[in-house]
């Protein structure tokens, strides 16, 4: 009796916990294409949510390779952070500055505002002390030193 009791808890708190409504995930049409080296897959761009309709186009694509990495395209940062350090470098891994002193500016050398878009061509990794900014702003230019080596 006490099996059956808990089972049904437990069913009870997981549709609950879900919302009690399961959704299906879209399909989405992926071309593959051969080039010269390997073949690569297009990832398409998402469809916009409701209500986002007046967002401004992704231009922020990848390929994935064979083994299932995404292949960011277009121009790679000069700076970033090394792996397992605080030191952000040159594509020759030579140390430039600080993560601490780290923020990201577009190609005018302004500093990016945390909005959540990605970085595009043309925005680089700059040292700034980052006196006055917020927590949120610094831990936004935090993120994007760990992820412009990605790209």
């Amino acid at each position: 009796m006490n099996n059956w009791l808990m089972f049904f808890l437990i069913a009870f708190l997981l549709i609950i916990a879900c919302g009690g409504t399961t959704t299906a995930p879209s399909a989405q049409k992926v071309v593959a294409t051969r080039t010269t080296n390997s073949n690569q897959i297009s990832q398409p761009a998402p469809a916009q949510p409701p209500g986002q309709e007046s967002r401004p186009e992704d231009k922020y694509a990848c390929v994935v390779n064979p083994d299932g990495y995404c292949i960011f395209l277009g121009i790679p940062h000069g700076a970033g952070l090394k792996p397992n350090t605080e030191h952000i470098v040159d594509g020759d891994e030579v140390f430039l500055f600080s993560m601490n002193e780290a923020v990201a500016v577009n190609s005018a050398g302004e500093i990016l505002q945390a909005r959540g878009t990605p970085a595009f061509n043309g925005d680089e990794l700059a040292r700034h002390l980052e006196d006055g900014m917020t927590d949120d702003e610094k831990a936004f230019h935090r993120v994007m030193a760990i992820m412009f080596p990605i790209r």
